[in-house]
């Protein structure tokens, strides 16, 4: 309960653009992490190392920096999340995938999305991100991604 709570303030403190908050919950939910040191999902609660790595990229894209939640994401060790947290496995994927795109490598953000849509794809349907992505990528569609990018946005609904 207190590392899912902590989880809570960090996203709280890095929505409200307070970095420095951010960090410091960061640093108290790594510790109580490592204490745990297993991938546990009591009540409903995920929680564990593995959802602390993928909190941490999204912390790194949420406070603006897209190029560390990509470099962060190669260490989150996706094959632990617990199965029944398919959600979280899909999120990650999305936010990767979208942090990707901001730095317009539109290949890699569709193999993501892609992934994600095997993983759970009602997801992607209901994602606003995922939709803001795939019409940008529409404005600047290229030959070598054509067939995923037309195939992705007919799926969520997404005008090509």
């Amino acid at each position: 309960m207190y590392g899912s709570l902590l989880l809570k303030g960090a996203v709280g403190a890095a929505t409200m653009n307070d970095h420095s908050a951010a960090r410091d919950y960061l640093r108290e939910i790594e510790r109580t992490a490592e204490r745990i040191g297993q991938d546990r999902n009591d009540f409903w609660l995920a929680f564990g190392p593995t959802n602390v790595a993928i909190h941490r990229v999204w912390l790194a894209l949420e406070m603006g920096d897209p190029s560390r939640a990509i470099d962060l994401s190669d260490s989150v060790p996706m094959g632990r999340l617990p199965p029944e947290l398919a959600e979280r496995r899909t999120s990650h994927l999305i936010t990767v995938a979208w942090s990707f795109y901001l730095r317009r490598k539109y290949r890699e953000a569709l193999d993501l999305l892609k992934e994600a849509k095997e993983v759970a794809p009602e997801q992607l349907i209901f994602t606003s991100r995922v939709h803001s992505m795939l019409r940008g990528i529409l404005q600047r569609e290229r030959r070598s991604i054509k067939t995923d990018l037309r195939e992705l946005s007919d799926f969520v609904g997404v005008a090509a």
